[in-house]
């Protein structure tokens, strides 16, 4: 009898909960930084949006990892299997950077290399 009291009392709070969700939210793959910053960013010379220049100061960092993995950094063609041309939202490299889940550890990307592999990307992600 108590309990049908309760569930009597709880029955309106209930039904006006909105059901939960079971998915978490898509997150935004965005650039990091707008593209002013990044224009004096390359104009420094610091860092590039160019194959090149990834291929030589960001991808041995991955290759510890990817030698033989799904992506194999090792080659502009292991690059590619997780590079969607022109849309770095749609890249899984991307995604896992951006997030922070790639690299793995206390080694993480700095903000200027992650959005020299965004533009890369945005730009077509051409083999230079």
């Amino acid at each position: 009898m108590v309990i049908k009291y309760y569930l009597l009392l709880l029955l309106p709070l209930l039904l006006s909960c909105a059901p939960l969700s079971v998915t978490a939210p898509a997150a935004k793959y965005g650039p990091v930084m707008d593209e002013q910053q990044a224009a004096r960013l390359y104009a420094r010379g610091e860092v590039s949006p160019r194959y090149s220049w990834l291929r030589q100061n960001v991808f041995p960092l991955c290759n510890y990892c990817h030698p033989r993995k799904r992506a194999n950094f090792l080659s502009y063609e292991g690059v590619m299997q997780v590079v969607v041309p022109g849309h770095p939202e749609a890249s899984l490299m991307y995604q896992k950077v951006f997030s922070g889940q790639m690299p793995p550890g206390a080694v993480h990307l700095s903000a200027q290399k992650i959005q020299a592999i965004y533009d890369w990307i945005r730009l077509g992600a051409k083999k230079d």
